[in-house]
C-alpha cells in the first residue's frame, strides 16, 4: 500500500528551537577543533572535551576497563556509566566501514551517557551491551538536556530496552543508523523537541511501542526509514508509534514498514502523515491508515 498524501505540515518543515537548559556560549567553529587519537579505553576517557574530534582507532573499546578511580573535567565513570557532561563541539568519530565497537557488560547503565552538552556528534561506531543486554534504564545512548546531537553511520544493538533515549534533547537528527534488538523502544522521547532520522533502518526489535514520545514538540520526521522484522510483545497491545499527547504528528516519509508483528501502526492514526510510504499489514491484528 502506498501513501501520496502531499499536505506538509510546515512546523514539521520549520527550523528548531531549543530546549533546556544545556551549555551556553558561542558555538565553536570546526576550525577550532583539536583531533585526538584514541587507541584504548583510558584515552578515550582522557580525550574527553570541547572543541575536538577523538578518533577511535582501535577495533574495540570495552568500558568495563574503566574504573571509579578516574575522574577528568568533563567525564566519570561513576555507578559504572561513562557521563559526558558540560562538553561542546565534541565528536566521537570510528571508521565508517570497519565501525569500532563501544561495550559495556553493565546491563543497567547506558553506553555512553551525555548530559549538559551542546553540539555532539557521534559518528562509525557500533555500541551495545555485550554480552548480556541492558535492562530498565540500559539505553545504547542516553542524552540529557542536550541540544544539536547528530548520530550517523552507526549502528546500535541489543540494548534490551532503548536504542536512543531522550530527557529534554532538542535538535536530534540521525542519518544513516542501524537499531536492532532493543526490547523496549528505538527511541524514547520525553519533554524534548525535534527529531529527524533519514536512511536509516530498525529490525529485529520488540516491545510495546517503537517510537514512544511523550510530552514533546514536532518536528518528528522519518525518512527513507525501513522498519521490518520488529516483533511485539503479543500478550500486549503493541504500536509501531506511541505519542503523549495523543495529537502528536509524526510524519514518514519515503519510507518501508513490512514484516512486523504488532497490532497497529497507532492508536492515534490520525496524527501520523505517511507520504510516498509503503506499508505491509502482514503481522498487523488490526487494522491501520
Amino acid at each position: 500500500m502506498k501513501f501520496k498524501r502531499r499536505r506538509l505540515l510546515s512546523s514539521l518543515l520549520g527550523f528548531f528551537t531549543g530546549v533546556g537548559t544545556a551549555a551556553t556560549g558561542p558555538v565553536a567553529s570546526r576550525a577550532s577543533e583539536r583531533e585526538i587519537e584514541a587507541k584504548t579505553v583510558e584515552e578515550l576517557f582522557r580525550a574527553i572535551g570541547s572543541n575536538r574530534t577523538i578518533k577511535l582507532t582501535a577495533p574495540r573499546y570495552d568500558l568495563s576497563e574503566l574504573t571509579a578511580a578516574l575522574s577528568w573535567t568533563n567525564a566519570n565513570f561513576e555507578n559504572d556509566t561513562l557521563t559526558i557532561f558540560g562538553v561542546e563541539n565534541l565528536r566521537i568519530v570510528g571508521d565508517r566501514e570497519s565501525k569500532p565497537f563501544v561495550l559495556t557488560p553493565y546491563e543497567y547503565s547506558p553506553v555512553l551517557n551525555f548530559v549538559n552538552c551542546r553540539q555532539i556528534g557521534v559518528e562509525g561506531i557500533e555500541a551495545g551491551h555485550w554480552p548480556k543486554k541492558g535492562i530498565c534504564s540500559g539505553a545504547v545512548v542516553h542524552l540529557e538536556n542536550c541540544d544539536r546531537v547528530e548520530i550517523n553511520h552507526s549502528v546500535l544493538f541489543g540494548s534490551g530496552s532503548i536504542g536512543i533515549r531522550g530527557d529534554r534533547v532538542s535538535n536530534l537528527s540521525c542519518d544513516g543508523i542501524t537499531i536492532k534488538e532493543c526490547t523496549a523502544h528505538i527511541f524514547a522521547y520525553f519533554n524534548s523537541s525535534g527529531l529527524q532520522v533519514k536512511n536509516s533502518d530498525f529490525y529485529n526489535n520488540e516491545g510495546r511501542y517503537l517510537i514512544y514520545l511523550v510530552r514533546s514538540e514536532e518536528p518528528f520526521q522519518f525518512e527513507n526509514c525501513s522498519f521490518f522484522r520488529n516483533n511485539f510483545n503479543r500478550e500486549l497491545v503493541s504500536f509501531l508509534v506511541d505519542t503523549i499527547p495523543e495529537n502528536t504528528p509524526v510524519q514518514f516519509v519515503d519510507c518501508t514498514i513490512e514484516n512486523n508483528n504488532i497490532t497497529a501502526i497507532s492508536e492515534q492514526p490520525l496524527s501520523l502523515e505517511f507520504i510516498n510510504t509503503y506499508i505491509d499489514k502482514t503481522g498487523f491484528e488490526e487494522e491501520s491508515p
